[in-house]
């Protein structure tokens, strides 16, 4: 008797694996979630002329959208700028306090030795800094600045934050 409930149980448990996985089994995967993209989180910062110390008078603003790819160790960044010229440099800034964002350069992003700046740039760190940049980003520890010849300890800046986005 106990051996025949413990058959029964398991073509019922067998059906049951069966039903769960049949998207598996008949190969129609492409409308179920793809778990790989989790591990991608999205951090911005908003930059601005009076996140600035001092503040900067200035009409520049800008956006930085960091992505990084946990599994794989890579890091993006894409920096966005508008009314904003002779751009020296893009760094990225370890916050010295919650209200002092004028610490020194974790890493540059963009100098102007690497050609002209136009307004826009995508740009992959290197893999061998992956886990400070990304530690510094994780602990809101980070700041983006953009230095200009009129204004060369920076004249936007923003804090990386995360805004709840996910990919």
């Amino acid at each position: 008797m106990i051996d025949r409930l413990k058959t029964s149980w398991f073509v019922l448990l067998t059906f049951g694996m069966l039903l769960a996985c049949r998207q598996f089994l008949s190969g129609q995967t492409e409308n179920m979630a793809n778990t790989e993209h989790m591990s991608v989180v999205t951090w911005s910062a908003e930059m601005s002329g009076r996140r600035e110390i001092p503040t900067v008078v200035t009409d520049a603003r800008g956006k930085a959208g960091f992505v990084f790819d946990f599994p794989n160790r890579r890091a993006t960044v894409t920096i966005t700028t508008r009314n904003i010229k002779d751009v020296e440099k893009i760094e990225l800034r370890i916050r010295r306090s919650a209200h002092d964002a004028s610490g020194p350069a974790a890493i540059v992003i963009y100098d102007a030795k690497d050609g002209p700046y136009s307004g826009r740039l995508t740009r992959v760190l290197p893999a061998s800094r992956f886990k400070e940049l990304a530690t510094l980003v994780l602990n809101g520890r980070a700041t983006v600045t953009v230095c200009t010849k009129s204004h060369p300890d920076g004249e936007i800046t923003g804090r990386v934050q995360m805004h709840k986005s996910y990919e």
